[in-house]
């Protein structure tokens, strides 16, 4: 069974936040929810078993391509995607191929000049 697990972008504080449970998460996101923008985590991990959360930018070593980790609800499935290509990537074997070859180097909030990488390509 996956892991159910959140983070959370703080726009006031400008930092990844976690919370030590989904009760607390909850609690502050539903009286603050315009502060927080909240990422799951996919059940994925990178090469150095870092943890994957949608939001975050994976390099795959098999192309040399920068993707974004997002929730795509007419899938219902997590994919990784750049301006080119999508790979969708469900529950089940969610994403075995993608993760043994990539890394976790970012995330939308805190890397710009990443980011751009997966715009450009």
């Amino acid at each position: 069974m996956r892991e159910i697990k959140f983070r959370a972008w703080d726009n006031m504080y400008q930092k990844i936040v976690t919370f030590p449970s989904l009760a607390e998460l909850f609690k502050n996101y539903e009286t603050e929810y315009k502060r927080f923008e909240l990422m799951q985590y996919t059940g994925l991990k990178d090469m150095d078993s870092t943890e994957i959360y949608e939001g975050d930018i994976v390099k795959e070593f098999h192309e040399g391509k920068f993707l974004k980790i997002k929730w795509d609800s007419h899938h219902v499935a997590f994919i990784a995607s750049n301006r080119w290509c999508e790979w969708l990537r469900g529950y089940g074997n969610v994403g075995s191929n993608v993760c043994m070859n990539c890394k976790v180097v970012g995330n939308i909030y805190e890397s710009s000049k990443t980011l751009e990488k997966v715009k450009d390509e």
